[in-house]
């Protein structure tokens, strides 16, 4: 499978139009892209006049491999895929996670999934 970054459409461009650009920036016939399927999708409107929608795809073609070879193009390769599992933890201890804001929240989020239990922290003192 192959990974093509930063292909653009306008805003009146269809999606079904990215087969063809796919096809025509690898230099094939449209007939070789096996499969397709949109990895990112993105606006960019840094210019006024000239928003347009960025696509990342990742597509499946006829000779991969023999495509790689003779493309020298920056924008196409090897589609990698990563995914993070959350380790378990091996200590007792309960953690306190501190703040209750997005970042106190996907803490404790991860905290939970590797297995520990939230301690709880309370604020006594009064001013």
């Amino acid at each position: 499978m192959l990974r093509i970054r930063d292909i653009f459409l306008s805003l009146d461009e269809s999606e079904s139009s990215l087969p063809e650009k796919c096809a025509s920036l690898l230099g094939v016939p449209r007939d070789d892209i096996l499969s397709l399927q949109i990895h990112r999708k993105s606006i960019d409107a840094r210019r006024k006049g000239s928003i347009r929608f960025v696509y990342t795809v990742d597509i499946e073609v006829n000779n991969e491999g023999r495509l790689l070879g003779r493309l020298n193009n920056p924008r196409v390769s090897p589609a990698e895929y990563f995914e993070y599992r959350i380790p378990r933890a091996a200590s007792t201890e309960r953690p306190v996670v501190v703040g209750f804001g997005p970042a106190g929240m996907f803490a404790a989020l991860v905290l939970a999934e590797a297995g520990l239990k939230i301690g709880r922290a309370s604020c006594r003192e009064r001013v």
